[in-house]
């Protein structure tokens, strides 16, 4: 087997602890050294033979230890083929080489060949049998057999100040079986627990996404492990978790969520505007009575004046005599434009999520920037059903103008 690359994306190094209380031992590492060798199939081969089924080498679950569980090692596991003697993930004229020269292709000698001399039907011995298991695949110089692996994972490796709601989504380069993916496979932790939540594999089956039960804590390094011998392709093969190019693996990704503590007399101030239509003088209109709301402190809101204004941070919750501010230096806050007062019948404005930066410790703080939220026909909201998917459609007048209709910030 070929040595394990270790990609800038994935950090495989989990410890002791981790690996046993989530039962990460490698499927097929049979004399657990941490990785897929000649010597786990040699074993795999003699327990074959010895005819007793132990469940340690049962690697479909069918009770059995027989040739179906070799051919599971070789193809779903290992990832590559009966042939490839060196285990180098393909079967070519280097493997045929390699079994030639160690010369017990049909000798007078029994039982003195092993997979690495041309024993690839594990009866110990190297002849034509073998060599029909090994060509009869069509694998021979076909390359390394290509595996479902790590498209991307949301929120990125080494990503910071992440908004505690933001689900965390895996996508993969190719289908997996949606039963597969699961809290066992695909889970974070969190201060050394596991974070409780709900996988859900989208109908492409092409990603997941993680679902928390409640917000992940702040300012805390959240690592999702993604576990590449429990989550199956369409084929039932285990995928390449770690994106070394070899089946099965641990992938991990470390991120840092954000920081919600709140900082006194700190506070920031903005504007909000139509974003589709302007006064007959060509000024903006501003918007009243948009709420805005600090994520993770639902009572810390503000409410846009008759010119569009607001400051957030000023209430005083506690009673204590001080301002009870805001987190820094970055927040997120959400912006509700449905209650917008004086808006046209049948329109609502939209609402959404954003990212502010501020300075700890200053009031009245100015936005260096304008929001603007683009009103949309009440009729075109849709609710979104749970049980089916949901379809949305877009009127013609929104499709024609919605590079402006969708304007949401300028700087």
């Amino acid at each position: 087997m070929k040595p394990k690359k270790t990609l800038p994306l994935w950090r495989n190094r989990l410890s002791l602890p981790e690996r046993l209380e989530s039962r990460r031992l490698l499927t097929g590492d049979f004399d657990l050294d941490g990785s897929l060798t000649l010597v786990d199939i040699e074993l795999l081969s003699a327990e074959v033979r010895r005819g007793l089924h132990d469940v340690t080498y049962d690697l479909n679950d069918d009770g059995l230890v027989d040739q179906e569980d070799r051919r599971v090692w070789v193809e779903e596991i290992a990832g590559t083929y009966f042939g490839d003697s060196n285990l180098d993930g393909q079967f070519n004229s280097s493997d045929l080489i390699l079994v030639f020269q160690a010369g017990a292709f049909e000798d007078n000698f029994r039982f003195n060949s092993t997979w690495e001399t041309g024993d690839w039907n594990g009866d110990r011995d190297f002849g034509t049998a073998d060599l029909i298991v090994a060509f009869q695949a069509g694998s021979f110089e076909q390359g390394n057999r290509q595996r479902v692996g790590i498209l991307e994972v949301s929120p990125a490796a080494g990503e910071r100040r992440v908004n505690r709601n933001r689900e965390t989504i895996v996508r993969f380069t190719d289908e997996v079986l949606p039963e597969s993916v699961n809290t066992d496979s695909l889970y974070l932790v969190a201060n050394g627990e596991r974070i409780p939540g709900t996988v859900r594999v989208s109908p492409t089956r092409r990603f997941a996404t993680f679902y928390y039960d409640a917000p992940l804590p702040s300012a805390t390094e959240v690592r999702v492990v993604i576990d590449g011998t429990l989550i199956k392709d369409v084929n039932g093969g285990a995928i390449d978790a770690d994106n070394d190019g070899i089946a099965g693996g641990i992938g991990t990704v470390d991120f840092r969520t954000l920081q919600t503590t709140l900082i006194s007399d700190t506070s920031v101030s903005g504007t909000i505007y139509d974003s589709y239509h302007r006064n007959p003088d060509g000024s903006e209109i501003p918007l009243e009575g948009v709420i805005l709301t600090l994520e993770d402190h639902p009572g810390i809101q503000a409410i846009t004046d008759a010119n569009g204004n607001f400051t957030l941070g000023m209430q005083d919750l506690d009673n204590d005599g001080v301002a009870d501010g805001l987190p820094s230096p970055d927040f997120f806050v959400h912006i509700d434009g449905s209650q917008v007062r004086g808006r046209a019948d049948n329109t609502q404005y939209a609402t959404l999520g954003k990212p502010f930066h501020i300075t700890a410790g200053v009031r009245d703080q100015k936005l260096p920037f304008d929001i603007f939220l683009p009103p949309m026909p009440a009729s075109d909201i849709v609710v979104l059903k749970i049980a089916e998917p949901t379809v949305v459609t877009l009127v013609r007048k929104v499709k024609s103008k919605s590079k402006k209709s969708l304007r949401i910030i300028r700087r």
